[in-house]
């Protein structure tokens, strides 16, 4: 019999799903089982789906999900406990209604909730999303002190809330506070009749913190000491800013602030900078200053970056115990890098011969850089006894010649021989490039094994730090600092 449905009346499902509170349940064998065990079993069943195959963007975006088909057909699935994970669509295609959000806020009761607000679409414009988003946070605020995660995905940074003037409320158990959007367009629309400027009372122990558009200066000029008390921060992400949408007074103490915010976490383990426009005038106040030490951040990507804005990060930022950087779609021309052990190169145009000449880290991982020449490796080659390299991948570099890397891998093994080293433990070709003869190939296996050699044998999606492994290790976090 189904859950819900009369004796003899089992046909009787179609439109139970219309009007869940209005739906009365009869007779179910799930009636024989106290609430209090209820309550558990599909509590540890809702905490059992952590993997990304069980819980995927695609799962939250469907109409039709956990609880909503067990409301409509059974009254204790309506308790506030099911109610706590809510979800809100802002597209133009099928918005949550002001009321239906309003109502989802309401059947949680006062139990701690999560909110994420997004799309399903994934359009570059639409005109009214500010105006939709503005009133799902008006419906938002007053439970903001209940929230332990919090999460936009919008294309406009005007559409986030603001941290100083929306989320001012926010309670000491928030741990992800995640504002994204694709573009700056700067300040809401009336951003000063929003409502009164406040500062943050509570210390919320965030573990992943995302600010994007006018949020971060929202918060570092409002808010300053608030990133000073994240000292159990381990995700942070800087995105999609344009200086050039605010003044250039309000922003004058915009890095130095970021700087500094990035020394307190314990625990840094991934730090974000992508798409963001800060004039270099910004750092020119450091002076003899040293560069801000990040001991605690494991790995740094930086993504979309100007050449000047490369340089800000790189020489402004002491890189030497960081254990991975990972670099995509950047200008590099006229900058050296040196100081993290492992280092990921994507989609750079520049020649990377300058810009590697002071790094000697162990692993580099080099992907679609048509930079990568044989002078390049030419210059590692004559670094013997000199150079730590023990792990080199190369993806879709087409202007790079067998023989150089053959001097390369050669140098290596002699540098290994002669220091007493770490002999070189992978050299991995794939993608285009290079054709590689029988004889070379021969040659490679001579000079390492044939483990530890590999031409066009790696998937060309290969990353150091690939998305979909950021993804999983940002979800695994999150649902181990819930737990």
């Amino acid at each position: 019999m189904k859950i819900g449905a009369r004796r003899g009346d089992s046909h009787r499902t179609g439109a139970q799903g219309d009007e869940p509170h209005n739906q009365k349940t009869y007779f179910s064998p799930i009636y024989a089982l106290p609430i209090e065990l209820l309550s558990s079993i599909f509590k540890f069943a809702s905490e059992g789906r952590t993997s990304k195959d069980s819980l995927s963007n695609s799962d939250l975006k469907q109409p039709l999900q956990f609880p909503y088909d067990l409301a409509s057909v059974c009254t204790i699935w309506r308790e506030p406990t099911y109610w706590t994970r809510i979800i809100i669509f802002v597209d133009s295609t099928n918005p949550t209604p002001v009321q239906e959000a309003q109502a989802l806020f309401e059947r949680s009761g006062d139990l701690p909730i999560t909110v994420q607000v997004g799309r399903r679409d994934k359009s570059d414009a639409d005109a009214e999303e500010n105006e939709r988003a503005r009133a799902i946070i008006e419906v938002l605020k007053p439970h903001v002190h209940r929230c332990t995660s919090i999460k936009f995905d919008v294309i406009y940074g005007s559409s986030l809330p603001s941290l100083s003037r929306d989320l001012y409320a926010l309670s000491a158990s928030l741990v992800t506070l995640s504002l994204i959007c694709k573009v700056d367009d700067g300040y809401p629309p009336g951003f000063t009749k929003i409502g009164k400027a406040r500062k943050v009372k509570a210390k919320p122990k965030l573990r992943n913190l995302e600010l994007h558009g006018y949020t971060m200066l929202d918060v570092l000029w409002r808010n300053s000491r608030f990133l000073d008390g994240l000292v159990d921060l381990q995700f942070f992400n800087f995105s999609h800013f344009d200086v050039d949408n605010y003044s250039h007074t309000r922003c004058s103490e915009l890095l130095p602030l970021l700087f500094d915010a990035l020394e307190y976490p314990r625990a840094l383990f991934m730090c974000t900078f992508a798409n963001v426009n800060l004039p270099s005038w910004l750092a020119s106040d450091g002076g003899e200053e040293d560069p801000p030490f990040l001991a605690k951040i494991e790995i740094l990507f930086l993504q979309g970056l100007t050449n000047a804005n490369t340089c800000l990060f790189i020489d402004h930022l002491d890189l030497s115990s960081v254990d991975c950087v990972d670099i995509t779609s950047c200008s590099v021309e006229g900058i050296r890098i040196q100081g993290p052990n492992a280092l990921s190169l994507h989609r750079l145009s520049d020649d990377l011969t300058h810009f590697l000449s002071l790094w000697d880290g162990n692993d580099l991982l080099i992907d679609e850089c048509p930079g990568l020449t044989d002078d390049t490796l030419e210059h590692f080659a004559a670094q013997v006894g000199y150079f730590s390299m023990t792990v080199l991948r190369i993806l879709d570099c087409p202007n790079f010649s067998v023989a150089a890397l053959k001097r390369l891998v050669g140098a290596r093994v002699l540098s290994a021989h002669i220091a007493n080293g770490e002999e070189m433990r992978t050299v991995d070709v794939t993608g285009n490039g290079p054709e590689l003869s029988e004889d070379d190939r021969s040659w490679f296996h001579c000079v390492m094994d044939s483990q530890r050699f590999s031409w066009d044998a790696v998937p060309k999606t290969y990353s150091l730090v690939s998305e979909e492994r950021r993804e999983m290790m940002i979800e695994f976090l999150e649902t181990m600092a819930q737990a």
